[in-house]
């Protein structure tokens, strides 16, 4: 951002600057000290001066125009979404037995997946042939926590992956879990993940704040969401899916065609192009 900011400084030609994730805004609680004054002030240049600023969603533009009036008038919202050509080929066999966590969990968020199962395991409800899949690893607490509740053989956690099998891997899911941090932030976020898991095709259980994410499963028929401390909703829609996968499904997924298409990276694309043509226009490129 900053490189590109000289550069525009530099030469005279706009710049467009397009945000996937927060900037100083990504841990709030974490807005204090000299770390944050900094980024903050570097920030604020940059949504000052650029020429478009694209964002990943609503809330982010927002928080944007709040931090920075001048950028008002210029920001744009594109948010993420999923290549069809990804999802062309004939589906995979499904395990509906399978639930997938598909890319890095972050933090803490798997804790509360974790303890649900320990206690659906424990009270014998879990059956012997269901596996949850961590695939792209887990962070140290979570594998601690896996031996602590005893769940070795219900978790299998995996390494990275390229783009491909890990699509191959949501389309055989049974179901695919969606994870976001207990935080303030959690509510102005979802990963792109997110996009792929809906043109997968499978139904989503997503364990996230209140928010953007959990609205868009919702609005898009394709899933399920429930908050990390709601530990006894967590808990039975787990036993709903472990114990019948297919009513799972018939009750949680419907999915919409009009919203997926919204999210269709053509549309995306197309709305990008006509940032760069409006900007080029203007900036005299």
């Amino acid at each position: 951002m900053l490189l590109g900011l000289w550069l525009k400084r530099r030469t005279g030609l706009p710049l467009v600057v397009d945000f996937r994730d927060p900037w100083t805004l990504f841990y709030p609680e974490l807005a204090r000290g000299l770390r944050f004054r900094i980024d903050r002030h570097f920030e604020k240049k940059v949504l000052a001066e650029a020429d478009a600023v694209i964002c990943n969603h609503e809330p982010m533009k927002a928080d944007f125009e709040r931090i920075e009036p001048h950028c008002r008038g210029k920001c744009e919202v594109i948010p993420n979404g999923y290549d069809p050509r990804d999802f062309a080929a004939p589906a995979p066999p499904i395990d509906q037995h399978v639930l997938a966590h598909v890319g890095i969990a972050w933090e803490q968020s798997p804790h509360p997946v974790l303890k649900a199962l320990s206690a659906l395991h424990d009270n014998g409800a879990l059956p012997a042939v269901f596996r949850l899949r961590f695939l792209g690893g887990l962070p140290p607490s979570s594998f601690k926590m896996i031996g602590e509740l005893g769940l070795e053989d219900v978790v299998q956690v995996e390494p990275r992956i390229a783009h491909a099998p890990a699509v191959k891997a949501m389309r055989s899911a049974g179901c695919l879990l969606l994870l976001l941090v207990e935080s303030s932030a959690g509510g102005k976020w979802y990963p792109g993940k997110l996009f792929e898991y809906m043109a997968s095709g499978r139904p989503v259980l997503c364990v996230s704040p209140e928010g953007i994410a959990a609205e868009l499963v919702r609005k898009s028929g394709c899933g399920v969401a429930v908050s990390p401390d709601d530990a006894t909703r967590l808990e039975n829609l787990l036993a709903e899916l472990t114990s019948s996968p297919e009513g799972f499904e018939a009750k949680h997924y419907n999915p919409q065609a009009d919203v997926l298409a919204r999210y269709d990276r053509r549309k995306q694309a197309g709305r990008l192009a006509a940032v760069m043509e409006r900007v080029s226009a203007r900036g005299g490129c």
